[in-house]
């Protein structure tokens, strides 16, 4: 483990006077900043044990904010910026503090260091020479290839289900939220939807490295689990609809998304055509229609497999048998990754995964009281301002409850997780 990270866990276990485990660390953590969108406790285990290179950023920042002693309203009003990582640099320059001053050196070592320094500034020249010949190669080597280079592929896009749209009650029909407590999933409200057509599975690694290829930019972490047919994961709420707008371009369609960004790149504003014939994330209404009810017959469902309860043999989620409600039959099976699409929770509208697997971004803006606004409306969508975005459909290690289709997650449109992928949708008209 990288050795700064390791002094970060030990700075912050002696603090809070705890053994070194992610439940205890994720403990502390959730009493100092309660209601804060946090690190989950495999996350946590895999920083402790090594498993992973490049820790989140939010983790970093929380356990430094802790270490420095901020408070949870210091914590919210920079969460959602770059400057949260403030926190674990100041951590940093604390570590780099010395009192101590070196010896005065002799002349006999005074000029053995000025001989070190001039060798190490011909070896500083030889570097710059040697990095200059090697850009140079390489830009002869793109230029030769770009000349020389093969046409692209062309792209398969995603197998499309077309849904018809419909009134339906969006929200808990099933008095779960009654005894968890969610409130925001009531009250239950009648919507329309127009007609749409949504992807049959989450967007995979195949085609979202094709997407990372075509704008030559880094290709998402698979965190070893496997590429190829698995969703795509550790990507942000941005860079979902950047690829929607990659692939309406690809399939000569209208881009949805509009995109202001800063000198350095950093997302000012995203505004949204909701008429372009593109594709898109899906509202928090859209996918709860094609998740919950059975257009056929209009029935509705408390699972996007569209049962009322459900099994590890049916859905990719996540629990012990002691863990086992009214909503599973069994919890014999514990996932530790996402599995390819197609694995399992197949639906009568003839969707994939729409429970379990991955989380999914979704157009809206989360609003705790929306659904009191949205009764009666046609296409409902939050998408004017908040802090978080909507994700819905739980995922493989969330529990029986958190993949209800009624169950509204939010997620820092920035955050980059693990269990976090996306599907899109069009608009189209439905014979």
């Amino acid at each position: 483990m990288n050795e700064l990270y390791e002094k970060l866990i030990v700075a912050f276990t002696e603090k809070a006077n705890i053994e070194r485990d992610a439940a205890s660390m994720l403990a502390v953590l959730k009493d100092a900043y309660p209601e804060s969108t946090l690190p989950v406790a495999k996350t946590i285990k895999r920083f402790l044990d090594g498993e992973t290179s490049k820790p989140q950023r939010p983790l970093l920042g929380f356990l430094a904010a802790y270490i420095l002693g901020k408070t949870k309203e210091e914590v919210d009003a920079v969460y959602q910026s770059e400057n949260f990582g403030d926190f674990y640099a100041t951590f940093l320059e604390k570590q780099g503090i010395s009192d101590s001053l070196s010896p005065v050196p002799d002349t006999a070592h005074k000029q053995s260091l000025e001989t070190i320094e001039k060798l190490q500034k011909q070896i500083r020249h030889l570097k710059i020479f040697i990095g200059i010949f090697l850009l140079l190669l390489a830009t002869l080597i793109l230029i030769f290839w770009f000349i020389n280079r093969k046409p692209i592929l062309t792209i398969v896009l995603p197998k499309m289900i077309s849904i018809k749209g419909g009134t339906y009650k969006m929200g808990d029909s099933f008095g779960d939220s009654d005894a968890s407590g969610y409130s925001d999933e009531l009250p239950l409200h009648s919507v329309t939807v127009d007609n749409f057509e949504m992807s049959e599975t989450e967007i995979t690694f195949n085609l979202f490295d094709q997407y990372c290829l075509d704008n030559q930019i880094p290709l998402k972490e698979d965190l070893g689990w496997g590429r190829n047919d698995r969703p795509v994961i550790m990507l942000d709420w941005y860079e979902a609809t950047d690829f929607c707008n990659w692939l309406s371009r690809r399939a000569k369609l209208e881009s949805v998304y509009s995109t202001e960004r800063d000198k350095n790149g950093l997302v000012i504003k995203t505004t949204c055509n909701m008429n372009a014939n593109g594709f898109r994330l899906p509202t928090e209404a859209e996918w709860e229609y094609a998740a919950s009810v059975e257009i056929t017959s209009n029935t509705k469902y408390r699972f996007g497999n569209h049962s009322n309860t459900i099994n590890p043999d049916t859905i990719v989620f996540n629990c012990s048998e002691q863990e086992k409600t009214k909503y599973s039959t069994t919890c014999e099976t514990l996932f530790t990754s996402t599995k390819p699409v197609k694995h399992s929770g197949l639906n009568k509208n003839g969707l994939y995964d729409m429970s379990g697997n991955v989380n999914e971004w979704c157009q809206d803006y989360y609003d705790e009281n929306f659904y009191k606004k949205s009764n009666n409306t046609i296409n409902p969508v939050a998408n004017d301002s908040g802090i978080f975005r909507i994700v819905k459909g739980g995922s493989w290690n969330g529990d029986p409850e958190s993949i209800r289709t009624a169950f509204r997650e939010r997620q820092a449109p920035t955050c980059r997780d693990e269990d976090v992928g996306f599907r899109i949708v069009r608009r189209i008209s439905v014979q």
